[in-house]
């Protein structure tokens, strides 16, 4: 009702709390390096996967949740096994790979996000992958979340695995160290 359309304002609100009998306290807008803080203009950075903005204006990492499901496991044949979220119903970012951060029994891992198809496997379905960095065992079937921190590159076609596990070597360089820059913050 309020933001949709920008139909109510203060005014509109405080009517419908006095009729309530509630009390309403009008707080400033927050501004972050000169621009206010709003939703809408939050979920126009993660449509455009400019990730870093949205987290530097929610003052948190964009978290998505789903449920990890079986998938080709191509990615454990060559060396980075994902898990593959599906049931995700929160805004997600464009496709890409994403650095990001998941905790498990209170442990935190980096989080290499491929978000998109497999374009090097002939694959154009759009999947949610998360390669946990130092994670050994089985998710299936659990719940996970999943902090969205960065952007670090486009989702591309190599042309070969072996060409893909090297730049996924180099990815991972990058997300361990945009994971580890978020947790001394």
């Amino acid at each position: 009702f309020f933001g949709h359309h920008r139909a109510g304002n203060v005014g509109t609100l405080k009517a419908l709390c006095e009729a309530a009998g509630r009390t309403l306290e009008v707080v400033a807008a927050v501004i972050v390096n000169g621009r206010m803080i709003s939703s809408s203009e939050v979920r126009s950075h993660i449509a455009a996967g400019q990730i870093g903005d949205a987290v530097e204006m929610l003052g948190h990492p964009y978290r998505v949740r789903g449920l990890v499901s079986t998938g080709s496991a191509r990615g454990r044949t060559i060396g980075f096994p994902t898990a593959n979220l599906e049931g995700i119903t929160t805004l997600l970012p464009p496709d890409g790979v994403y650095a990001g951060r998941c905790t498990i029994n209170e442990t935190t891992y980096p989080v290499a996000i491929n978000l998109g198809p497999n374009p090097t496997f002939g694959e154009a379905a759009r999947k949610f992958e998360a390669h946990l960095l130092g994670f050994a065992g089985d998710l299936y079937g659990q719940t996970l979340d999943v902090d969205f921190l960065a952007r670090v590159r486009d989702v591309v076609r190599f042309e070969s695995s072996d060409a893909l596990k090297q730049q996924l070597n180099h990815d991972l360089e990058t997300v361990r160290a945009l994971a580890n820059a978020a947790g001394e913050q």
